[in-house]
C-alpha cells in the first residue's frame, strides 16, 4: 500500500471486512461497481484497475487485493 509517498506493507491476516484504515467502505463500493469488466491484465503480476491504484493477485486459493495506492486517485468515469 502507498500512502502520502512511503510505502507500507501489511501481512494478508491484518486485512479483514473491517479494515477501514486500509480499505474505505468507499473503495470497496468503487472496487465491486467497477467490477471484473474494468480490470486490466498485467501477466505474471496479476491485474489492476485505474491505472496501478488497485493491484490483485490470482493462485490456487483465489482472487485477492494485494495492494493499493493511496496517492493515486480514482479513475472518473462519465
Amino acid at each position: 500500500m502507498i500512502r502520502h509517498g512511503k510505502r507500507l506493507t501489511y501481512e494478508r491476516d491484518e486485512f479483514t471486512a473491517v479494515t477501514p484504515r486500509f480499505l474505505s467502505r468507499d473503495d470497496w463500493s468503487i472496487i465491486a461497481k467497477r467490477g471484473a469488466k474494468s480490470l486490466h491484465e498485467a501477466g505474471w503480476r496479476g491485474c489492476f484497475l485505474d491505472n496501478g491504484k488497485v493491484w490483485f493477485e490470482a493462485d490456487s486459493a483465489g482472487l485477492r487485493l494485494v495492494a493499493i495506492n493511496h496517492d493515486l486517485e480514482w479513475e472518473s468515469y462519465d
